[in-house]
């Protein structure tokens, strides 16, 4: 279990990662209405304007060119340790029904029209995938060595 081979990071894309996505958390709406605006690289990448209603919150924003008005309802409660307002999955899982997931954070990924959690859009986190940055560099070494991989992460990565 997780030896040399038994990933499939050569032949498959990474997930796409919550990192790369845009996001909305309660604290953000705090006010009855306004406006969030995002930044890439130092450059306006989107926003959307929302204004709070007795629901939830109504968000309206351009996907593309198309306008998406979305409303997501909110609940106040608590979660485990966590006290607080909490999302509501707006999204329908493939099989129809709504997730309904409780979450802080709701995802709008790229190419996504609109923002629901985590688990439905299947995001990864960007830590997630640096743990197998190297591991063409590794097959390169060992092939060049006669040994494995692993035999080679494990020399480079002592301390």
């Amino acid at each position: 279990m997780g030896g040399y081979g038994s990933g499939r990071w050569n032949s498959h894309a990474a997930r796409s990662t919550a990192g790369s996505s845009l996001f909305i958390t309660p604290k953000i709406l705090r006010q009855g209405f306004g406006f969030v605006h995002w930044n890439r690289n130092g450059e306006p990448s989107g926003g959307i304007s929302y204004r709070r209603t007795e629901y939830g919150v109504m968000l309206d924003y351009k996907a593309g060119v198309e306008p998406v008005t979305e409303p997501i309802r909110i609940e106040r409660g608590r979660v485990g340790f966590l006290d607080g307002e909490w999302f509501i999955c707006p999204l329908l899982k493939p099989n129809g029904t709504p997730c309904n997931r409780r979450c802080r954070k709701l995802y709008c990924p790229p190419g996504a029209k609109y923002f629901g959690c985590r688990v439905c859009y299947n995001l990864t986190y960007d830590s997630s995938n640096e743990s197998h940055k190297y591991d063409k560099i590794y097959e390169r070494i060992a092939g060049n060595l006669g040994t494995r991989p692993d035999v080679v992460r494990a020399l480079l990565n002592r301390r």
